[in-house]
């Protein structure tokens, strides 16, 4: 794995983290603007820098492997553990 690829796999994994942590926030606290705001930037965010990553180096899961005319990709690139 590259320098870019694993800092844009920290990355995601750093927004995955905080959107997780921020709706465990909102399930007892639903009415707390800062919030709701923090967790729907956090998620655009997160999206962007998993499409970002897909584009560069391939799906991170088989359910994104299939685009509208476009074979299954799943099987063409390292799987996600064994990138080294």
């Amino acid at each position: 794995m590259d320098k870019d690829q694993y800092n844009l796999l920290t990355k995601l994994q750093v927004y995955q983290f905080a959107a997780e942590d921020l709706g465990m926030f909102l399930n007892t606290h639903p009415e707390n603007e800062k919030a709701i705001h923090d967790f729907n930037y956090v998620i655009k965010k997160q999206q962007m820098i998993k499409e970002e990553y897909e584009k560069r180096y391939g799906p991170l899961t088989p359910d994104r492997s299939v685009e509208e005319g476009d074979r299954w990709r799943w099987i063409d690139d390292p799987w996600p553990w064994e990138i080294e």
